[in-house]
């Protein structure tokens, strides 16, 4: 079954169960999936879904952003990798882990889920990660003594959903993005930076941004690249 909304057609899926409500979500695969009871009709489903085409077409919106954003490992034949497309092998195994070469990446993994193939992807991403930021953080260790702040920062990579990183000065803590991994090293090396900067100056004021600037001049290049795709 499908239903027009604006001018293109979506796939409707209904779900009958007992419940009291009506509900409705957008799905990665354009599908709009109505979960209700038996006592709905089909025009009152149908009535339900116009009343709510303005946040299903945003929802939509939303779902094409993410296909095409650089993080989304599925429904491509590749991939970014520290900014280097590459060709993406997904492959059923009895046994989790991820290969990284020059060409390819290839994950093998027990479960084909797409939440599950993430998290193969992502749990090894994170070593590999981590690995380029211990290489990248000694100059902003050194910065920190210059400016007689005698620290050296833990450092954590997880996901994390509305920004690239953040500091807790207080915890000498820095904690960053996991999906940097599909981003340049000069893109990490950048946002490094800005956590650091933040146990100078705590906040976003002027003296902030001249530190970004005296220690890399064109920080705005990697700011502008990574404010485009964070969601």
């Amino acid at each position: 079954m499908e239903i027009k909304i604006g001018d293109y057609k979506y796939p409707i899926i209904i779900k009958r169960k007992r419940i009291k409500h009506m509900y409705l979500r957008v799905t990665s695969n354009n599908e709009v999936v109505i979960t209700c009871n038996n006592r709905y009709s089909l025009n009152d489903i149908l009535k339900f879904v116009d009343s709510k085409s303005s946040w299903i077409l945003k929802s939509l919106g939303k779902q094409e952003k993410i296909k095409n954003s650089k993080y989304n490992i599925f429904n491509k034949e590749s991939i970014f990798f520290l900014n280097v497309k590459k060709k993406l092998q997904i492959i059923k195994s009895n046994k989790n882990f991820v290969i990284f070469d020059d060409e390819f990446i290839k994950i093998y993994t027990v479960n084909l889920e797409e939440d599950y193939v993430k998290k193969v992807f992502y749990n090894s991403a994170k070593d590999y990660l981590i690995d380029i930021i211990n290489k990248l953080r000694n100059r902003w260790d050194l910065m920190l003594i210059e400016n007689n702040i005698n620290i050296k920062p833990e450092i954590v990579v997880k996901k994390l959903k509305s920004r690239w990183g953040f500091c807790i000065p207080s915890k000498n803590k820095v904690t960053i993005n996991s999906y940097l991994i599909h981003y340049s090293k000069e893109c990490i090396d950048y946002i490094l930076l800005h956590e650091y900067a933040h146990f100078i100056q705590a906040n976003h004021s002027k003296k902030f941004y001249g530190i970004l600037f005296k220690y890399m001049p064109n920080y705005k290049e990697y700011e502008n690249v990574l404010k485009s795709e964070i969601k």
